[in-house]
């Protein structure tokens, strides 16, 4: 499956928690695609290939740290 094989193979990740919802963002450089895996969701999350590419992880992550909700 693509999305388990991006998460296993992920060039990037980071992992936020705010109000108990852990959200765990990983990006792949290949298949330029992102995956959010969101335990609030009952799907799971979600995975596509943004318009804006690997800028849109950086914007994801830059919000991430902004809003003081990066899990370290």
């Amino acid at each position: 499956m693509l999305i388990e094989h991006i998460v296993e193979n992920a060039d990037e990740s980071f992992v936020t928690e705010s109000g108990g919802v852990v959200r765990q963002v990983y990006w792949h450089h290949g298949s330029q695609t992102i995956v959010i895996r969101n335990s609030a969701d009952g799907d799971g999350g979600t995975a596509f290939p943004p318009d804006d590419g690997f800028g849109y992880f950086k914007e994801q992550l830059a919000d991430a740290i902004k809003d003081g909700i990066l899990k370290e």
